[in-house]
């Protein structure tokens, strides 16, 4: 397995974790940006019931191949934040296709070239780990 240590930071990154994370994440982007009717009727408590929706269906699918992301708020809270800034109710509406550009490219460490976005990245991959480190401390998670 092959690890990526940035520079700035002590955090060793297991490019099989990424590729886990990075599915998640375009999983989830897909179903927001695929059933999302942008049509100015919804009101932010029925964004929230939108989003969590896609999220929960996402773990759904990450469930059944025996990784569970349910219990994880964390991570929920920050990619619900990042999609109601940028997604949902930014200023600035991009085309889709700029969201998943942005996801597939954050995690390839050796294409990022700013700090910010290592940082970015190694936020979110913490965050992710956090259910990962919790299943192998409980013995629920496997990791081959």
């Amino acid at each position: 397995m092959k690890n990526f240590i940035p520079d700035t930071q002590k955090q060793i990154i297991i490019f099989d974790r990424l590729e886990l994370y990075r599915d998640f994440v375009i999983n989830l982007t897909h179903y927001i940006t695929h059933y999302y009717i942008d049509d100015g009727s919804f009101d932010k408590e029925d964004v929230e019931k939108f989003f969590d929706w896609c999220y929960k269906r996402v773990c759904d699918e990450f469930h059944e191949e025996d990784i569970n992301f349910y219990g994880n708020e964390k991570l929920k809270n920050y990619l619900k934040k990042y999609f109601y800034k940028t997604y949902f109710f930014g200023e600035v509406k991009q085309k889709d296709d700029d969201y998943f550009s942005f996801w597939n490219g954050l995690f390839i460490p050796s294409a990022i070239k700013e700090n910010n976005k290592i940082n970015l990245l190694i936020e979110i991959y913490s965050l992710f780990d956090e259910t990962i480190n919790s299943r192998k401390k409980e013995n629920l998670f496997i990791e081959n």
